[in-house]
């Protein structure tokens, strides 16, 4: 196999990829039952995606380039002119990718930043308790809060005025497998591919699916340790207004019945 024809088929396997994974792992069935699995076949499929392509592009641009280097036997005309068509396409397309990855990343340390100084008073202030055998920093508020942040899981005492016992226990292990799992690490990089391909399905399904799998599996654990039910009334009182709460905790429910 050429190196120009090893290219194309890398260039192919991206394709298939980014059109494939949206309708095979899209599927709620996928998502719903076996989050933890649909999870790791996106990240998959996406490492797999920019291996194949950022290779491919690399690939094009040095059979480019060794034109202007060495003299190659064995070609005629068209040959050097295809392989140097495609390397300015790839430089092109790298451009294109480079800047559009650059400007996600700033957005994307923009946003820490600011959700960093945001808590950053709130947790300065914050009383450090231990729930179950979970850490939880409590800040005494009127605002009902709950969530995790810098590695820790924040809580004020309006919500924790909500929950008994057993339900504060199950919210702080939800966060804490947020924490734990990385998550906000696994969602900065769909956030990322989906800014670097926004009219592409593959960026905007990873995207999705990492929002709504990481819940699922910070559910599924919970429910795990404090029961399907108890963590879906935790759910409803600690996370009244969150986006999908009312299917994640009618899917909890279901499992309980």
């Amino acid at each position: 196999m050429g190196f120009t024809t090893l290219g194309v088929v890398l260039m192919a396997v991206y394709v298939a990829l980014t059109l494939l994974a949206p309708l095979v792992l899209s599927r709620p069935r996928l998502l719903v039952r076996h989050p933890q699995l649909g999870l790791r076949l996106w990240m998959a499929s996406f490492t797999l995606a920019a291996l194949s392509i950022t290779f491919a592009l690399g690939l094009f641009i040095a059979l480019a380039l060794r034109h202007h280097v060495v003299h190659v036997d064995g070609h005629d005309t068209v040959g050097p002119l295809i392989d140097q068509l495609l390397g300015w396409l790839a430089i092109a397309a790298i451009g294109i990718l480079a800047f559009r990855m650059g400007v996600a990343v700033q957005d994307a340390r923009t946003a820490v930043a600011t959700m960093t100084g945001e808590f950053a008073p709130l947790l300065a202030r914050a009383t450090h308790i231990t729930v179950g055998n979970r850490e939880l920093w409590v800040v005494d508020s009127s605002v009902a809060l709950m969530g995790a942040r810098s590695g820790r899981v924040i809580a004020t005492s309006a919500v924790i005025a909500l929950l008994d016992e057993t339900q504060l226990a199950a919210v702080v292990e939800h966060e804490h497998t947020h924490v734990a799992q990385h998550h906000a690490r696994v969602l900065a990089i769909a956030n990322i591919g989906e800014a670097i391909a926004p009219s592409m399905t593959a960026g905007q399904g990873f995207a999705s699916a990492a929002r709504i799998t990481t819940e699922l599996i910070a559910d599924d654990v919970a429910a795990q340790r404090f029961g399907a039910g108890e963590t879906a009334r935790a759910l409803e009182l600690a996370y009244p207004l969150a986006p999908g709460v009312s299917e994640r905790v009618a899917r909890l429910r279901s499992r309980a019945s």
